[in-house]
């Protein structure tokens, strides 16, 4: 079945963003409102 997989990281004031070179990947900073907006909008 398909499905979608995401992790949500908590940021704070003073991170200085692991991501890009921990895991190679990049963080899209959106807020839990925005992504459920956009994700129910998408996949009902």
């Amino acid at each position: 079945e398909d499905h979608a997989h995401l992790h949500v990281v908590p940021r704070w004031g003073a991170d200085t963003n692991f991501m890009p070179v921990i895991a190679d990947t990049r963080v899209l900073p959106q807020s839990l409102e925005d992504s459920y907006a956009e994700l129910s909008a998408r996949f009902g």
